[in-house]
């Protein structure tokens, strides 16, 4: 909340890394999809901020997007934007 939408929705990533990712090789595939507009709902934004966001972080290669997964690539980009504190897996979870 205190870092905009933008540490809002990385926070989002990072906890469903944390819950529904798997570790391949140098990024995390999150196996659960969400549209955009459930990314909205849960961050308190609109669609057309989230679809802004991500395309965002798409051109800073933090993130991909295959077959409606989300694959993160650099998980401290992410962290970084919304001044993650690193907690445990298991409390930083959905």
């Amino acid at each position: 909340m205190m870092f905009g939408k933008h540490g809002a929705l990385c926070s989002l990533l990072i906890r469903l890394a944390n819950t529904y990712g798997t570790l391949q090789e140098d990024h995390i595939w999150i196996s659960k999809t969400h549209t955009n507009t459930e990314f909205a709902d849960m961050i308190g934004s609109t669609r057309e901020s989230v679809n802004r966001i991500l395309s965002e972080l798409r051109r800073a290669n933090a993130i991909a997007i295959d077959n409606s997964h989300i694959v993160i690539k650099d998980l401290s980009y992410l962290r970084d934007i919304c001044h993650c504190e690193d907690c445990p897996k298991d409390i930083c979870r959905m």
